[in-house]
């Protein structure tokens, strides 16, 4: 049930039979006190599961426990139980039908958790804040504002809150454990500091809970910077302290960790063995909102994997155990995964059908960071639909969105999403910048699982700027990773050997295009670029090897493989004295390219059909080399010195010869 229904549900309970009309809510009994500061520590310390088993156990004790329903609601949220915080957030309504009778901190307190619960997080770090101001020494409300803050994505006064927990109370665990992890998410080098002194006070309580929370927050901040050896120390100490204590929700949840440390290791299919294992115990232990969360990272695992059926499988299940549980932050998770397996297997109009079901939700309750990841997919959806102008806006919306949160996988992602975006609008120099920038932070976060993708793009940029030899010094480097058995840099060999060929071609050493390539008529490879036949034109043509070439592959590819493409055969008719033709592929080129702004691209067809119409004499030959002229120069003056290593390319300086100098 929507959340905006669940509002309205409570605000019209007021039928519902009055179990209280004072001024004021009434004392809880002891036992029942006992157990709601138990719950609400325990959320505090985000232990949440404990938390609604302690909460549950005061609401035993003393039905009447408004409070108590209201701490109910917030822990059912954080486990993503929207009927369990729709149930509680009922009976609070029930119980308090006039909360403008309360006193002031208790009416502010019920409001601020039902903000929350509801996703108005703006609103609810107000309403704490408030609170605040009246108890500035309850170094609890200052942790409670300082949870709110952060859903708000508001850290920086979010880690001032946790500061000032700290500061009322210098062993407050559960601040410690709170300030760590958002000091990991700034890439603060104090966050390891702060996670130890949280495992120490928890230790020193021998609250062994609190301890194995510390080592999976830990983990699972160490997994987000790729600091992979550091994270698996932690995580596998958490999977042992929960196993001794039978805690199967930190259990489970440290599995899942495991499964992604394992995968940035680049060790895909022990990934994905873990995560099952990991929902298999979550399902058979009743974990169902668990259980679907952990679909989505076998999903993950899978879709790297490039398992697109298995993964297609596992976040539909993800997606209907979410929705039965009306989990739906984890069902929208699933979603932007479901659209991510859609992108990878190039079922893109459906990766798009699937954003656009879930980015309004994202949007209204303010999940950031999952709606970042769903704009990358539908700015790359977009950009391989040839729909450049949308791409490139939401891929710049992207990079700031991601900038603002300060997160370096993030950001790497979304540079790596914009680079492919201007390839594609032949803007190398920049796209190659954003390149070096997305697997500089690869490098240094040590992934070994996006690593290989940026450093085949970033060769490919290279070759593409007459960088040849810099190119291959990244293609051993890949060499090596697949020599290694990492699965990462087994996945991009087909590419490498394709740029291998590409690079080849372009300094005009045909003969080592064609052996990579392997002659004509050898079969495609799976994953064999469209560009590959054309290649094959070209250097035949350079050989004198004359060979039909079928050009209909290219009304079958997508737009940017089709008009580069037609350059190449333009430019292998040259060679082989068909200016007809030439001048054919040339104009087919330009069509495909029509208005969008990719100079360095239009500069190619323009000359090579420029050549082939003076050849065959067509009246458009001195129209096409004046513009061919103009596009070299407006180029040359964008690009100013990434312009040398290009002019120099070897067939570019062919090509030019060809022109007569243009």
């Amino acid at each position: 049930m929507p959340w905006v229904a669940v509002a309205a549900i409570v605000a019209m309970s007021g039928v519902a039979a009055v179990m209280w009309k004072g001024p004021s809510l009434p004392a809880a009994p002891p036992d029942a006190e006992k157990w709601y500061r138990q719950g609400t520590e325990a959320i505090r310390e985000g232990a949440y599961d404990s938390a609604r088993k302690a909460l549950l156990q005061a609401v035993a004790l003393y039905p009447q426990y408004a409070l108590a329903y209201a701490r109910l609601a917030e822990a059912d949220a954080e486990l993503d139980d929207g009927r369990a915080a729709k149930d509680h957030l009922l009976q609070l309504s029930r119980l308090v039908p006039d909360e403008s009778r309360l006193p002031v901190v208790e009416r502010l307190r019920i409001a601020a958790l039902r903000a929350l619960v509801l996703r108005d997080v703006d609103v609810s770090a107000d309403l704490y804040k408030q609170i605040l101001d009246r108890t500035r020494d309850d170094a609890g409300a200052w942790l409670d504002l300082g949870r709110a803050q952060e859903t708000a994505g508001r850290r920086s006064d979010a880690r001032a809150s946790y500061e000032g927990a700290i500061a009322r109370d210098r062993e407050y665990a559960a601040a410690y454990l709170h300030l760590g992890v958002l000091q990991a998410l700034e890439g603060r080098e104090e966050a390891m500091a702060t996670f130890a002194e949280a495992e120490r006070l928890y230790r020193a309580r021998s609250y062994v809970e609190g301890e194995t929370e510390v080592l999976l927050r830990r983990g699972m901040a160490l997994d987000a910077a790729a600091e992979v050896k550091a994270a698996r120390r932690d995580l596998e100490r958490a999977l042992m302290f929960a196993t001794n204590a039978g805690n199967l929700s930190q259990r489970v949840r440290t599995k899942l960790g495991l499964s992604s440390v394992t995968s940035w290791e680049g060790h895909f299919d022990e990934a994905q063995r873990l995560a099952a294992d990991a929902v298999a115990e979550a399902l058979k232990s009743g974990l169902d909102t668990v259980a679907a969360g952990g679909l989505v990272t076998l999903a993950g695992s899978l879709n790297d994997g490039r398992r697109y059926s298995d993964a297609q499988h596992q976040a539909e299940r993800a997606i209907e155990l979410a929705d039965r549980q009306v989990a739906r932050f984890t069902a929208a998770a699933a979603r932007v995964q479901l659209a991510s397996i859609f992108f990878e297997s190039e079922r893109f109009k459906e990766a798009l059908s699937q954003v656009a079901t879930v980015l309004p939700f994202l949007k209204e309750n303010r999940y950031r960071r999952l709606e970042l990841s769903a704009l990358l997919v539908a700015s790359r959806a977009h950009q391989s639909l040839d729909e450049l102008d949308v791409a490139r806006q939401q891929s710049a919306d992207g990079l700031t969105a991601a900038e603002l949160l300060k997160d370096d996988v993030q950001i790497a992602r979304a540079a790596g999403t914009r680079a492919g975006v201007i390839t594609m609008l032949g803007q190398l120099p920049e796209a190659l910048r954003l390149r070096e920038r997305a697997e500089s932070i690869n490098r240094r976060l040590g992934d070994q699982s996006g690593l290989p993708y940026e450093i085949a793009n970033r060769a490919d940029l290279l070759a593409r700027l007459g960088r040849g030899q810099e190119a291959e010094v990244l293609f051993r480097e890949i060499d090596a990773g697949i020599a290694a058995g990492l699965d990462s840099y087994k996945g991009r060999a087909e590419r490498v050997r394709f740029l291998r060929a590409f690079e080849a071609a372009t300094g005009l050493r045909c003969e080592a295009t064609l052996r990579l390539l392997g002659e004509p008529g050898t079969p495609a490879r799976v994953g064999a670029s469209a560009l590959e036949p054309v290649l094959r034109s070209f250097c035949g043509a350079r050989l004198r090897r004359r060979a039909p070439v079928d050009p209909a592959p290219l009304a079958r590819t997508d737009p940017s493989q089709a008009r580069e493409g037609h350059y190449w055969l333009a430019y292998a008719d040259i060679m082989k004295g068909d200016a007809a033709s030439a001048l054919a592929h040339a104009r087919t080129g330009l069509q495909i390219l029509g208005d969008l702004p990719n100079d360095e691209l239009r500069w190619r067809l323009t000359t090579v059909g420029a050549i082939a119409a003076r050849r065959a004499g067509d009246a458009d030959a001195d129209a096409m080399a004046a513009e061919g002229r103009r596009v070299f120069e407006r180029l040359r003056a964008a690009w100013q010195a990434d312009f040398g290593s290009y002019e120099r390319r070897s067939d570019l300086a062919d090509l030019r010869h060809r022109a007569g100098g243009t």
